[in-house]
């Protein structure tokens, strides 16, 4: 009588098909382990830290948030080549270069990641979950998907908001113009700050009895023409909503506002001496100053899912005097007084 051996292999390489399952299992969960320990990792004395500040565009928004980046390293008394090694990036405004960033910075993953605009926390954000991250200049962590509140985000990823003062804005104007009824934005649908941000703009507006018509422009080429079809609106004047787009191309936007006589207001602070007769801009600077004493609190040991959003501690006002006195605007004693500055 003949043993039947091929059972008995079948079940021997059933269990090794078992073990090698169970220990690239293991494998993976320890690796998990070393990678979640970077998520509550403490600056040990003497240690340079490997930092990357990614950016989207040369826009003075994301310039001014990469001086407030290196402002805050200053105030913490880091040197750079002593306390810290920097590496920057820009994406030069295209979503395939920034892709492509992610992928790089992934590869040869540094200790800590700053980030600038929604654009560029979205897209990090997707790819990497190993590395602590802290953004700022984002209008809304929440639309931007990587929050379901302020206290309830990513595990790796916390960071400043800028939301604009949407509400301010429009008191601000009527006081300036009591008979305004109408106010013009461009917004870009791509971007989805921008898309939140003009229905913010629209229900701030409808509040103060106002309504906006807005105009989409998806890449820079729209914008002209977009500029062009916003002022040919029955509207008193524009109030430019703060992305990504029109950051770099608002230009167009105050030229063609010109051109037609209407008074344009503006949540970026860089454009108050460039056209604007009001800005009521969070301060890029402080944002990016912020999220690096933000993430001192990580380097601390505080885990990075334990540190909420935050809003921008600071808000700057600037108005153009005689811009408000080319379109007769109201400047009154109440409205000077609470300006940060007063351009004359």
């Amino acid at each position: 009588m003949k043993f039947d051996i091929r059972p008995l292999l079948r079940g021997l390489i059933l269990i090794l098909l078992i073990a090698a399952i169970l220990l690239i299992s293991d494998r993976k969960n320890r690796g998990n382990d070393t990678n979640l320990q970077k998520l509550v990792w403490a600056k040990k004395p003497g240690k340079i830290i490997e930092i990357n500040i990614l950016l989207y565009n040369d826009s003075p928004v994301s310039e001014e948030t990469q001086e407030g980046f290196i402002n805050g390293f200053s105030d913490l008394g880091w040197t750079e080549g002593k306390d810290f090694k920097l590496q920057s990036f820009n994406a030069q405004g295209d979503i395939g270069t920034l892709n492509t960033i992610v992928e790089t910075v992934s590869s040869d993953p540094p200790d800590i990641i700053f980030t600038a605009t929604t654009p560029v926390i979205q897209a990090v954000s997707k790819k990497i979950e190993d590395i602590p991250i802290f953004f700022a200049t984002v209008a809304d962590p929440v639309v931007a998907g990587i929050g379901t509140d302020f206290s309830h985000h990513l595990p790796n990823v916390s960071g400043i908001s800028t939301m604009s003062a949407f509400d301010e804005m429009m008191l601000t104007i009527k006081i300036m113009m009591p008979d305004c009824k109408t106010l013009g934005t461009i917004f870009c649908p791509v971007e989805a700050n921008s898309v939140a941000y003009e229905k913010y703009l629209k229900s701030a507006a409808s509040r103060r009895g106002m309504a906006l018509v807005s105009v989409p422009a998806n890449n820079t080429s729209d914008v002209a023409d977009a500029a062009l079809s916003l002022v040919n609106s029955e509207i008193d004047a524009v109030c430019q909503l703060s992305d990504n787009l029109t950051a770099a191309t608002y230009a167009y936007i105050i030229q063609s506002a010109e051109k037609k006589g209407l008074p344009y207001f503006s949540f970026a602070q860089s454009q108050a001496d460039k056209g604007a007769v009001l800005t009521i801009a969070r301060d890029y600077r402080q944002a990016g100053t912020d999220a690096v004493m933000l993430s001192e609190k990580f380097m601390h040991g505080t885990p990075v899912e334990d540190l909420p959003f935050q809003y921008v501690s600071k808000t700057i006002i600037t108005i153009n005097k005689p811009l408000a006195k080319k379109h007769n605007l109201h400047l009154s004693p109440e409205i000077l007084r609470m300006a940060d500055k007063v351009i004359k």
